[in-house]
């Protein structure tokens, strides 16, 4: 892998070759070649930029030149200045590791918890779809590795696959550790064989002339190299600065001859109706939890909120993707559906935190109650730990728990014995005792006689 910079005019030339180190298998040299060009002798500057996946602790060893961090263009870079004569070369040796390998047991760490998730899901409703998925993630590991092995010998290849599978691969490392993926996102097996045409045209510019036409054509950004069914013969590259997938041809053409290519392409435009479909479930079922608890009227306005934004969303896609376009307006309506389903994944998410929210208090209430339950019963168990220790005081041994029950029973029938017989006694006084006059004879008791005789007394004193 050569890449040239030109430093200051002729004063230098710096090539740089990426080659495996022959101290470890895990290591490769940048071998930077500094030439004065010139015919006197010269201080010669040397600054390269490294790859955007080396950090400094990827360097193993630098030798001579100084490692730095660029602000603007936010990207390191090893650098020095060295006298140089008159025509002189110097190769200076970056040591770094090979971070452009994707370990093979890392993978393997990858599938056994795939395979773990899915067991969880054994008698789910889920099992079935969430198993088709896990073979789609286990095809996309192999291509990989595949792609990775396919190049071993050729580091520049093998740097640009790892660059155009880096994405691919971080999504995996996300999905295997997340408990729900594998039934959030069930897969159709069908979608696999969803496919789009692409067509090529190109044309010998001479039409007198016999050329040898070399070819480059950039395709859409959400496209990689596992997506292209049917290259048709050409090279299929990855631009790493400008993060995208092209072709690449070179054959000769005659004069004024055109040629026309159809390149099939695995539909990567289209937002599979499973993933929708989840997303739909997921909403209505946190919507009808917040709607069914009693109270949280704001939480329920919100949560209102909040799935109208994801219905409407989902409803501008599901219309859409059912129209028939060009790849062009195909490829648009796309990005724009994306976004949609972006901004109704992040307003499931906001309704999912207020349904916890509820679920937190439900709990904190329960709690509540069982403390109160709790204490309860612990007063009522102290209390009979009183009784054993007065009783264990008196006795000099303690109770069993049918002497305890004994007592107590004891003690409410003495109570109630005695609440009777106080009750009965005020009963019949109230009939001799005139209690119920006291307000009248200013709190006196007297007896209680026939009316007649109170009438003649009246009537004598009178």
């Amino acid at each position: 892998m050569i890449y040239k910079n030109y430093l200051k005019g002729l004063l230098s030339i710096v090539f740089i070759f990426l080659s495996t180190a022959s101290l470890s298998a895990q290591s490769l040299s940048i071998n930077l070649v500094a030439v004065n060009g010139t015919d006197s002798a010269q201080e010669t500057p040397l600054k390269y930029y490294l790859p955007k996946e080396l950090k400094p602790q990827d360097i193993v060893n630098a030798g001579e030149l100084e490692v730095e961090y660029d602000l603007e263009r936010k990207a390191y870079f090893v650098h020095g200045n060295f006298d140089l004569e008159p025509k002189e070369s110097r190769t200076f040796k970056l040591q770094v590791k090979d971070v452009w390998k994707v370990d093979p047991a890392d993978l393997e760490i990858l599938k056994q918890q795939i395979d773990k998730n899915l067991e969880r899901l054994e008698d789910s409703e889920f099992h079935e779809s969430a198993a088709t998925l896990r073979n789609g993630m286990f095809k996309k590991m192999e291509y990989v590795l595949e792609r990775q092995q396919k190049f071993e010998n050729n580091i520049e290849r093998r740097i640009e696959e790892y660059r155009a599978n880096a994405d691919m691969i971080d999504e995996l490392k996300r999905n295997a550790f997340s408990t729900g993926y594998l039934t959030s996102y069930p897969l159709q097996p069908e979608l696999e064989t969803d496919t789009v045409k692409l067509i090529i045209e190109v044309e010998n510019p001479s039409s007198e002339e016999v050329q040898t036409v070399s070819y480059r054509h950039y395709l859409p950004q959400e496209i990689r190299s596992s997506h292209i069914v049917d290259a048709q013969g050409f090279e299929v590259r990855f631009d790493g600065d400008k993060g995208q997938t092209y072709l690449a041809k070179e054959e000769e053409f005659q004069p004024g001859e055109k040629k026309r290519y159809i390149i099939v392409l695995r539909n990567a435009w289209n937002i599979p109706k499973p993933v929708i479909d989840s997303l739909y479930k997921r909403a209505q079922s946190s919507l009808n939890a917040i709607l069914e608890t009693n109270g949280n009227d704001e939480l329920k306005k919100s949560a209102d909120f909040l799935s109208k934004k994801i219905f409407g969303n989902i409803k501008l896609i599901q219309e859409s993707q059912k129209k028939e376009d060009s790849i062009r307006e195909h490829i648009g309506v796309f990005r724009v559906n994306k976004e949609r389903y972006e901004k109704a994944d992040e307003a499931l998410k906001q309704l999912e935190r207020l349904l916890a929210v509820i679920s937190t208090k439900k709990l904190e209430e329960l709690k509540d109650l069982e403390k109160s339950k709790v204490k309860n019963i612990l007063s009522k168990i102290q209390a009979l730990r009183g009784m054993a220790a007065l009783s264990e005081a008196l006795l000099g041994r303690r109770p069993s728990l049918t002497i305890i029950w004994r007592i107590i029973w004891g003690i409410l029938t003495f109570i109630a014995l005695f609440t009777s017989i106080h009750f009965f006694t005020w009963q019949k006084r109230s009939k001799l005792m005139g209690e119920e006059h006291a307000a009248e004879t200013g709190g006196e008791l007297k007896e209680i006689g026939d009316a007649e005789e109170d009438e003649k007394k009246e009537e004598g004193s009178g």
